[in-house]
């Protein structure tokens, strides 16, 4: 890989860094979804360490890692997201897409794509699933009479994160098989983005996790 591009990979893996101190040193004053996304940050700085050490000190396919990764961050994510389908659907929803969701990229990895590749099938499927609960997290905001500014709404900054971060990552994952095994010339530019985004992504978590979060 190139070393302008490795500098870019190295800052979207130490990107979790601003969000994991920023939870530690605010923990106790954490609400449910807050706590939930310390617990996602935890499980990804973990992930980023693992998959640095498989990749530069064992010289392994660290992509076995980001699969499984995948897989929890759907869980928690649609766990953070439950009253949106309390207030659209039903509170069993949640876990009915978590036990079929995980069931499919269990799948995946088994018949289709193993895990020594990106499990872009599954990654798609979550990264449409949480497109759509950020719009309608959006729909839910503008159609509720609760008076509530960004101040104090940190599912607000990490809706907003999310959305952006599943539109703009999902067609790179959608094409980056292909790409990886034509040699694409345009390659490092997609992995360029994925790099954007993952720091963009991790910078809305940090302010979903300073923010102090007041009743809606």
């Amino acid at each position: 890989m190139d070393h302008h591009l490795m500098f870019f990979v190295r800052i979207s893996q130490t990107a979790v860094l601003l969000p994991f101190i920023i939870g530690l040193l605010r923990r106790k004053q954490l609400n449910r979804e807050q706590r939930l996304l310390m617990l996602l940050i935890c499980i990804s700085f973990i992930s980023e360490i693992a998959a640095f050490v498989l990749d530069n000190y064992l010289s392994l396919n660290n992509l076995v890692v980001y699969n499984f990764y995948n897989i929890l961050w759907f869980v928690l994510l649609m766990l953070i997201y439950r009253p949106v389908f309390n207030y659209y659907f039903s509170s069993y929803v949640p876990y009915l897409l978590i036990l079929g969701y995980t069931a499919f990229a269990v799948s995946n990895m088994l018949f289709f794509q193993p895990l020594s590749t990106f499990n872009s099938n599954s990654i798609g499927l979550s990264l449409s699933v949480f497109m759509a609960l950020s719009l309608l997290f959006f729909h839910k905001d503008l159609t509720s009479s609760v008076n509530l500014t960004v101040k104090n709404r940190p599912m607000l900054w990490l809706n907003t994160g999310i959305f952006l971060y599943s539109s703009g990552t999902l067609l790179l994952f959608l094409f980056i098989n292909p790409m990886i095994e034509s040699g694409s010339g345009i390659l490092p530019l997609v992995w360029s983005l994925n790099v954007f985004l993952n720091v963009l992504l991790n910078g809305f978590y940090a302010m979903a996790l300073w923010i102090k979060a007041k009743e809606e």
